[in-house]
């Protein structure tokens, strides 16, 4: 069988990992797979998408911001090829594709949860309803089929395959910043209580062994010749000990990486140990979702662990001169105002880089969505497909009596300016001059006094900005 998938252009700044683990499945089992990759190199986008004419299926992966363009690109699907099965799946599908497929009826069936197995069978002609974890029209009907059963071996999954992504194969770089991304483990069993994580992986934490990651990270240097590489893994060190014994395999592996973990430090499953192992191991960057400075917001949040538990963790990796950086939430239940500056001004003083704030949004499932549902005093203003957590469109979907919408979005302002974090409140496809003329009105509206420092610090991001932009869009 003959299947395109497509990378809608949306906010993710990587590859689709995803989809690269389906064309590894897929690709052994005798099909022939591309990936249009729209999210970067945007030129010849409409030459792009007429390769679709002669797919046997269709599939669009789907985050919820990138629902709109999702549709527009099922409708153009349609219409270049309206014979091949079209297939939807991703984060937004395994959260919501019922109501999806129920209210879109272009799509023929949703993939939800890991797919790997799942697109197999699909492709090779299992009955529909024979097949676990996906929703699939009968005629007029919508069926739902039992969830598909947890991978519990993923040293087992083929490698994900990264040379049929057209902007790969077209611009002869597996990465757009020359770094491969890879997951080690997958899911997370904390119950912080905005996070979804926990819904579309059961709570559940499974691993891969030390050994099958390396030997993915040999692959990787044959392969695509990178030098360099990224863990995406939501909770890298919940297993110190498995962690730590990678980390011995790739120094005695003598591979001469340069790595990141952008995303998956927990500071309670750390020490100076791993600290050190992953410095001499050819770490440069570790980052830890914090969420919050104030100590009464943090402790009520459900991580885990404590404010010194992460000031801990962060002393030890500077020790070892890793760059720390972290993540942060507006508008977390109990906080205010006034208390989400505090953390604003406590993160800048901690001198982390970099420093990303998300506005919440209350997914269906979580803890957080019943608060904000169910106990007086909070206002839910959009439903949670509408709601943006980061960018120039990130929108307020709830607010409180004591936290108002126009309070959480200056909070949300604010704690970008204050990190320098410029990208996120302007849109890279915009001019130069239009970006800088944003941040200018938002630099006099809530810190004027610094600048001079901003001006500095916003010609410093936006030439490196702009270059890694025209890379992105191909030009």
């Amino acid at each position: 069988m003959k299947i395109k998938f497509i990378t809608p252009h949306g906010n993710m700044l990587g590859l689709n990992t995803g989809l690269a683990y389906l064309a590894g499945a897929l690709i052994p089992a005798g099909h022939e797979v591309e990936v249009i990759d729209l999210n970067h190199y945007l030129s010849r986008r409409t030459e792009r998408l007429k390769r679709l004419g002669d797919a046997d299926m269709i599939g669009i992966s789907v985050m919820t911001p990138t629902v709109d363009e999702v549709l527009k690109l099922a409708a153009s699907a349609k219409e270049i090829n309206p014979n091949a099965i079209l297939v939807c799946g991703g984060p937004h599908i395994s959260l919501d594709g019922l109501a999806f497929m129920e209210k879109n009826t272009g799509f023929d069936i949703a993939v939800i949860g890991e797919g790997e197995q799942t697109i197999v069978e699909i492709a090779a002609g299992k009955n529909l309803d024979q097949i676990d974890g996906i929703i699939f029209r009968d005629g007029d009907s919508i069926v739902k089929n039992k969830p598909r059963e947890l991978n519990k071996d993923l040293d087992s999954l083929s490698f994900p395959d990264y040379l049929c992504f057209d902007s790969v194969s077209e611009y002869n770089t597996p990465y757009p910043y020359d770094r491969y991304p890879i997951l080690t483990s997958r899911g997370c069993p904390a119950h912080c209580v905005y996070c979804a994580l926990p819904l579309l992986g059961e709570g559940k934490w499974r691993a891969r062994s030390p050994e099958n990651i390396i030997a993915e990270l040999h692959h990787m240097k044959k392969t695509y010749g990178l030098k360099k590489f990224q863990i995406l893994d939501d909770n890298f060190t919940l297993k110190i000990s498995r962690a730590k014994a990678f980390c011995r395999l790739l120094i005695e592996e003598k591979m001469s990486l340069e790595w990141d973990c952008i995303s998956g430090i927990r500071a309670k499953f750390t020490d100076q140990e791993l600290a050190r192992l992953m410095k001499e191991a050819g770490v440069n960057q570790v980052n830890f979702g914090i969420e919050s400075l104030v100590p009464e917001i943090h402790q009520s949040i459900g991580k885990g662990e404590t404010l010194d538990d992460v000031f801990h963790a962060i002393h030890e990796y500077r020790q070892q001169g890793i760059n720390v950086g972290g993540f942060f939430l507006i508008g977390l239940p109990g906080s205010n105002k006034a208390l989400d500056r505090e953390s604003i001004e406590r993160a800048t003083q901690i001198g982390l880089n970099p420093v990303v704030w998300s506005i919440l949004v209350p997914y269906p499932g979580t803890e957080l969505y019943e608060i904000i549902t169910r106990e007086k005093g909070y206002n839910l203003l959009l439903d949670w497909r509408e709601g943006r957590t980061l960018g120039r469109v990130a929108s307020v979907s709830f607010d409180s009596g004591d936290y108002s919408v126009k309070e959480r979005k200056d909070n949300y302002c604010y704690a970008h300016l204050r990190s320098r974090n410029y990208i996120h409140l302007v849109n890279m496809e915009d001019s130069n001059f239009k970006r800088i003329g944003i941040l200018l009105k938002l630099v006099f509206m809530y810190d004027l006094k610094r600048f001079p420092q901003h001006l500095y610090y916003m010609f410093k991001t936006f030439v490196t900005g702009l270059s890694l932009h025209k890379v992105r869009k191909g030009y």
